[in-house]
């Protein structure tokens, strides 16, 4: 008792200093102080969509701070754009800058509104790399000792990524608690990982295998490394070949097409006579801001 109590106050430290040592992001913060100055709540299913992104990948924000940051961003950009307008008439200058202004509105605020979903993303990619090392560590542990929760304990003490700091707090929760069995654990942890069926398949042949003797129990050890190993692979694959097309894109929309306007502008320039504000908007604002989202 003694030597499992330690080891519980061992990751409870572990676990409290990880999220001492997480600095709260840009993001993050703006929400928290948005969230203070007005309150704007997200609609039922884009609550429930944040709160799940929330959840999974630990970002610190409510959807209540999302929508607040997103309606104070935009609204700020409007304002801003208008005043812009308004002031071209009386300076005399081109009012393309305050339209463009007013409208980048519109683009900034889907971003902030959908951050939680596209870090979300980041943070699954991040814990996938380590999928393939998750399994491994456990079949190494029940290959000399057929218990699954020691092999939960042996791979999170070496995982350093963001699968490492999951397995640590799913071993707390048993420990307090929240689960009463690392079985009952990995079934709700795996419930986030529906896409990944690879690794829902391996986590399921390590849970049956302590149900037979040694001679099946090994080889199902050997079919779980497979599986994953395999999963991984296509996995690659599929991602390299969803790359083609973007990598395509950006080459001829990034690289391309601005050498072709840039020969092609001086000449447009003076039959149509085009000022340069117009070179500066769409190269310098426009198809940048086009390829990233």
């Amino acid at each position: 008792m003694p030597t499992k109590r330690r080891e519980l106050r061992r990751i409870q430290k572990e676990i409290e200093k990880e999220d001492f040592e997480k600095e709260k992001n840009i993001y993050e913060k703006l929400c928290d102080v948005a969230e203070k100055m007005i309150k704007v709540e997200p609609d039922k299913s884009t609550r429930e969509r944040i709160e799940r992104s929330v959840k999974i990948s630990h970002l610190q924000v409510t959807p209540t701070g999302v929508g607040s940051l997103t309606f104070l961003c935009c609204i700020s950009l409007c304002f801003l754009g208008f005043l812009l307008i308004l002031a071209s008439f009386y300076f005399k200058f081109s009012i393309i800058y305050g339209v463009m202004l007013f409208f980048s509105s519109l683009p900034l605020g889907y971003y902030l509104y959908n951050y939680p979903m596209l870090y979300e993303k980041k943070f699954m990619i991040a814990c996938g790399s380590e999928i393939t090392f998750l399994i491994l560590y456990m079949i190494i542990y029940m290959r000399e000792s057929p218990n699954l929760e020691g092999a939960v304990k042996f791979a999170a003490a070496h995982l350093s990524g963001p699968l490492g700091r999951d397995m640590k707090r799913l071993i707390w929760e048993i420990e307090v608690g929240k689960y009463t069995t690392v079985d009952e654990a990995l079934i709700d942890y795996l419930s986030i990982w529906k896409e990944e069926k690879y690794f829902i398949e391996a986590i399921q042949i390590l849970r049956e295998s302590l149900n037979f003797p040694e001679e099946k129990r090994l080889a199902m050890l050997d079919e779980a490394i497979e599986i994953v190993l395999q999963g991984s692979e296509d996995k690659t694959r599929m991602y390299s070949n969803n790359l083609k097309m973007p990598v395509m894109l950006i080459h001829a929309l990034g690289v391309l097409l601005p050498v072709i306007g840039l020969v092609m502008f001086p000449i447009v320039a003076i039959i149509l006579g085009v000022k340069s504000e117009v070179l500066f908007i769409g190269y310098g604002i426009l198809l940048p801001a086009f390829l990233f989202f």
